[in-house]
């Protein structure tokens, strides 16, 4: 039905931003030192964040593509 695609589209975005906090900001500890220095590392506009996160988007992207796809979720 359209309004379970709907809701399942939103939750996907929602779930896959989340994920990505997560992963950057764990990702993102160890390269900064201390959780108060990831915050105003990942602002930044350098390619050391910039690549972060794009990395975290691909994974999570792809770890709610393949749950929902596998109906995992």
């Amino acid at each position: 039905s359209p309004a379970k695609a709907i809701g399942w589209s939103i939750a996907f975005v929602v779930l896959v931003l989340l994920l990505t906090g997560l992963i950057a900001f764990g990702l993102a500890l160890p390269v900064t030192g201390s959780a108060s220095a990831v915050s105003e590392w990942l602002r930044g506009s350098g390619p050391g964040p910039v690549l972060l996160q794009s990395i975290a988007m691909l994974l999570s992207t792809a770890l709610f593509t393949w749950a929902l796809g596998t109906g995992r979720v």
